[in-house]
């Protein structure tokens, strides 16, 4: 065979593996519970897997016809997602944001659309989309905000002082009521310490010793005690005092819910006191029972997050000779890690600074969220097992099911590594970075008790080599 042949040879099986992988990938997007959308630099779409026919009404010759992706988004949409589209192919970044998608039939639904430009040469020759419907998570953040509306009425309606302290004490949240009493606007008093502004200096102490000891669960709380507190003015008040213990799902302390009846003027008549008592008991059950289910299932992940913990994992696949189909696997995983935060409030993600222990619980829903949506794709691999899993330890002190070692997918614990260093070196609303040190202390000091002896070595062993960096 001479130098040509070889050439045509070489050439027809390149060819032929690009045609495999590309009807492979094809396959994969055909399977998507997501809409996926290929468009040339004038929007049309020149490819949408199988669930964008299904979702938009169109068939696939209707489809592939000159529809132009602005025109499958509602009319007041569409100057928005133009101008971003044009964003997207001059800077080359992706856009994402949340539109109006419209069916052929005139129906609507929610989208998150998020697009990149496809780029070749440097230069950009199409546009590539994923759509997701939305409009469970928009029915979700909906009642949210009816069940906080509704509790805030609650709270606000009642003509006593409501209180919530989380475990250092502080004010996490007041109804109008108490911030008249005390003098305050309620935006004012979110964060403060309760014991140190508000409360008598002799009984400050006393008092704080005694929620101390309730917080760390030595002592019951007390049901109703009557103390004084301190006005913005100096002046003291009496409050005859109701509480309750908030507890999550699992009986951990976070908290207390108290409620301050201002009876130093002794206003009101026995038979209305106990009408107010009466009706209290049902609105602080109302509001324990609310707190502990409204914040229901969304952590602000800086731009690349998912990108940079996928480079990582297969980086120590790699390092520990995994087969190139087990890195595709972890590949695929860890660039949808974090899909479960879709269905998570917006208003957590988005929060600027440290969440509390009410919204970290919610936080950690998402791996298994993320499971029941990646458990309905018939993939190669055990994704949705994966994805379940990647904050699971060896030592059985992770979650959503406390595996431990010999439970918990090899995979699963590599992209458990990745995700612990990417997110500790990195900046996030709440913290500045700690840096790439900080990170690898934390594997090499729980190397065998939260992460796996041999993905922790050849994480430290990259690092340690100079042969990763996350630029």
């Amino acid at each position: 065979m001479n130098n040509n042949q070889s050439y045509i040879a070489e050439r027809k099986k390149a060819e032929q593996a690009l045609l495999q992988s590309e009807q492979k990938y094809r396959e994969l997007a055909n399977s998507l519970p997501t809409c996926i959308f290929e468009a040339d630099l004038n929007g049309r779409i020149i490819f949408a897997n199988r669930t964008a026919f299904e979702w938009f009404g169109y068939s696939e010759a209707d489809l592939l016809e000159g529809e132009n992706v602005i025109q499958m988004l509602a009319e007041a949409d569409r100057q928005r997602a133009g101008e971003n589209l044009r964003r997207v192919l001059s800077v080359g970044e992706a856009s994402s944001g949340e539109y109006t998608a419209l069916r052929k039939d005139g129906r609507t639904f929610p989208a998150l659309v998020t697009t990149r430009a496809m780029v070749k040469d440097g230069q950009p020759i199409g546009l590539l989309g994923i759509v997701i419907d939305i409009t469970e998570r928009k029915r979700s953040e909906q009642a949210l905000r009816r069940e906080r509306d509704r509790i805030q009425n609650y709270l606000d309606i009642a003509e006593v002082m409501l209180l919530v302290l989380d475990v250092e004490g502080k004010i996490v949240l007041i109804n109008r009521k108490g911030a008249r009493i005390l003098g305050y606007e309620e935006r004012e008093l979110i964060g403060k310490n309760w014991f140190e502004g508000f409360l008598r200096h002799q009984d400050s102490g006393r008092v704080r010793n005694v929620f101390d000891e309730i917080i760390a669960g030595r002592i019951e709380q007390q049901e109703y005690y009557e103390n004084h507190i301190l006005t913005r003015t100096g002046q003291e008040r009496c409050l005859a005092w109701h509480n309750a213990i908030v507890t999550d799902e699992d009986g951990k302390i976070l908290g207390t819910l108290s409620s301050g009846e201002d009876i130093t003027e002794r206003k009101q008549a026995e038979e209305s006191l106990h009408q107010s008592m009466t009706q209290l008991r049902t609105t602080l059950k109302a509001a324990i029972n609310s707190l502990a289910s409204a914040i229901e299932m969304r952590d602000p992940y800086t731009t690349g997050h998912q990108e940079r913990v996928t480079k990582l994992a297969c980086a120590i696949a790699r390092e520990m000779g995994l087969s190139e189909d087990q890195i595709e696997c972890i590949q695929i995983a860890g660039i949808i890690h974090d899909i479960g935060k879709i269905y998570v409030p917006a208003d957590i993600l988005s929060k600027p600074g440290k969440l509390n222990e009410f919204e970290f619980l919610i936080i950690k829903t998402h791996s298994q969220v993320g499971y029941k949506i990646l458990s309905k794709i018939e993939f190669p691999w055990p994704i949705a097992d994966i994805v379940h899993q990647h904050h699971e330890r060896v030592n059985g002190s992770g979650y959503p099911q406390r595996l431990t070692g010999k439970d918990i997918l090899l995979e699963a614990k590599i992209l458990g590594v990745a995700d612990v260093v990417e997110a500790m070196s990195s900046h996030r609303p709440y913290r500045p970075a700690l840096g790439i040190p900080v990170a690898l202390e934390e594997i090499a000091r729980n190397k065998g008790v939260l992460y796996d002896p041999e993905v922790a070595d050849a994480c430290l062993k990259l690092f340690a080599g100079n042969k990763f960096k996350f630029e």
